[in-house]
């Protein structure tokens, strides 16, 4: 059977474009944000200009004459007809071989028995490795500087606020998060609400699969999530599954959790929460939504009778150009990021879901807080009444003009 041609008018997909040096010269790298396309795809200066014309309405003949106009090179139709076939194979492009390589994907997810541990060249992904890495972030200069617990104390903290970020920028600020946890949790389920940074139409998606790390699985509480999606009138809860394959939110708090734990069972519920940007944009409140409200009560419901610790997987403020901002990172913006961010904790720290939402969508979300959906459904739902902000910090990358903030929070 022969493969599918690549399509005539060709039609890139959301990708996520980032700009790198290699040998002396720029390079656009190509990401696929949903993980179907396994690796980024590099363009070289010519091949990023011919983007442009990637928009369902330009033919191969006609993109190939643009290019000659524009550079003054000899291109030849051929030519241009392969690269758009490439692109299409390496899935980067609207059309049947995407849709074939997505349906594979899916389908394999289902099928397997566990979600495999997708991201481990953010921490140390062997299974020696692993517990002194993260014992270096405890130790860190910006960690807790204290030697980590060797067991989760008996304790009154209900839920977290834990970084996303990977570990090499952010992991002192998982030590002071899971650090705090250790110091006094009765837990033995925990429930972890992750950004999903694919934003699935359903906004909330479980799975029933463990998390594997490098020291074994984090087991899910498979009742609970029958429990939850039984109650949860808003949508299936287990319909977009598949976006766990490639989330770090959660695989991340996994990994902390299943090395915290040691030998103690215990079992996580793996949400991903996705976009609650329309509300922003519209200026209403999530929490008169059916959808959310209804979440809300089903999970409290669910956690009755059960030892349970909410965890939400999450960092704030992405501002720079990396994320579409013009302008450098200045100090006075460096300080209003801050400023504006220990303001909208305070809000968590009250354990007030709506006015953190309102600190936030009051001013436009020009922070970009990635973690918005998953604490405002993490305040509404735990019966915490108090908050602790543990530990503020952030990476800031002057040159490349990015930032990105993240925090870690105690509930009781």
């Amino acid at each position: 059977m022969n493969p599918p041609s690549p399509p005539e008018r060709p039609l890139l997909r959301a990708v996520e474009p980032e700009t790198v040096r290699a040998n002396g010269q720029e390079i656009l790298l190509l990401h696929d944000p949903m993980g179907i396309a396994e690796s980024p795809w590099p363009l070289t200066m010519y091949g990023a200009w011919l983007l442009q014309f990637f928009d369902g309405r330009h033919t191969v003949a006609e993109m190939t004459e643009q290019l000659r106009r524009a550079s003054g090179r000899e291109v030849s139709t051929e030519e241009i007809a392969g690269f758009v076939a490439e692109m299409d194979r390496a899935g980067f492009l609207v059309s049947s071989e995407f849709e074939g390589r997505r349906e594979r994907v899916t389908r394999e997810f289902r099928e397997s028995a566990t979600r495999p541990a997708r991201h481990t060249g953010a921490y140390a992904g062997d299974r020696k490795k692993l517990p002194g890495f993260l014992r270096a972030q405890w130790a860190h200069e910006r960690g807790p500087g204290t030697e980590p617990p060797r067991r989760v104390k008996k304790g009154p903290v209900r839920a977290i606020l834990a970084p996303h970020i990977d570990f090499h920028r952010g992991g002192p600020c998982y030590a002071h998060a899971y650090g705090a946890l250790a110091g006094g949790c009765d837990a033995d389920t925990f429930v972890i609400l992750g950004t999903a940074h694919k934003s699935p139409r359903t906004l909330y998606t479980a799975t029933k699969k463990a998390y594997e790390t490098p020291l074994g699985p984090a087991p899910v509480d498979t009742e609970f999530v029958d429990e939850l999606a039984r109650r949860w009138t808003g949508g299936d809860l287990l319909a977009d599954e598949w976006y766990h394959r490639d989330e770090h939110s959660i695989e991340f708090q996994a990994v902390c959790l299943r090395w915290l734990m040691g030998r103690k069972p215990f079992r996580i519920v793996p949400v991903l929460v996705s976009s609650m940007h329309e509300h922003v944009l519209k200026k209403t409140d999530p929490l008169a939504d059916p959808v959310v409200t209804g979440f809300v009560a089903a999970l409290r419901k669910t956690m009755q009778g059960r030892k349970v610790c909410l965890v939400g997987g999450v960092d704030l403020a992405h501002v720079g150009a990396k994320f579409g901002d013009e302008g450098p990172l200045t100090g006075d913006l460096l300080k209003k990021i801050e400023d504006e961010d220990r303001a909208s904790l305070a809000r968590a720290a009250a354990v007030d879901a709506a006015g953190f939402f309102r600190s936030i969508s009051d001013v436009g979300d020009w922070r970009r807080i990635c973690g918005l959906s998953a604490i405002t459904t993490l305040l509404a739902a735990t019966d915490a009444s108090r908050g602790s902000l543990v530990r503020y910090d952030r990476f800031a990358d002057i040159e490349n003009r990015e930032l990105v903030s993240y925090a870690a929070m105690t509930f009781q």
